[in-house]
């Protein structure tokens, strides 16, 4: 959902000062400063949130990599700008904490996640995706079992990409 909204004017990315030549797709050569995540992309998903709300138990999932700078409050402004009674955004944190970061720094960031939710926001977990490699092969066996148990025991919303399930 992060490339339905865009800048008014349309303008022109300006070149990635960090991108190195021959690393990455011709998507890393410019920076992402105006063909995503504008405001007007909560204007569109409240729009398809409204067609939602008029059928019975629909429900909407989100896909959308949020800034890391502070990722818990991203992730609110999609709680608080379409209506959390028919919209979740997927929570990716799970990706980079599961692989980089120490088990508490995970338990910092989901416990200040689940701080934020209110009692009608859905909290989600998700381990893998289309754009990743399965847990498993990140992780290894073990550790993507262990991930598993604890996205299954966490609150919420639990998601498991086609495959993960066979280990």
């Amino acid at each position: 959902v992060t490339y339905i909204g865009k800048h008014p004017d349309l303008p022109d990315e300006p070149p990635n000062p960090n991108h190195k030549p021959g690393q990455g797709g011709p998507n890393e050569t410019l920076q992402r400063l105006y063909r995503n995540s504008d405001p007007s992309m909560y204007t569109y998903m409240s729009e398809m949130a409204d067609v939602l709300k008029e059928y019975k138990d629909r429900f909407m999932v989100t896909e959308d990599y949020v800034s890391r700078h502070n990722p818990v409050d991203r992730y609110l402004e999609y709680y608080e700008k379409v209506d959390p009674a028919v919209c979740a955004p997927f929570s990716f944190e799970n990706f980079d904490f599961m692989m980089a970061q120490t088990a508490t720094d995970y338990k910092q960031f989901y416990d200040a996640y689940l701080a934020a939710m209110k009692p009608d926001y859905v909290p989600t977990t998700v381990l893998g995706n289309h754009d990743q490699s399965r847990a498993a092969t990140r992780m290894g066996r073990i550790a993507a079992r262990a991930a598993a148990v604890m996205q299954l025991t966490l609150p919420g919303m639990a998601f498991i990409y086609n495959g993960e399930e066979l280990g």
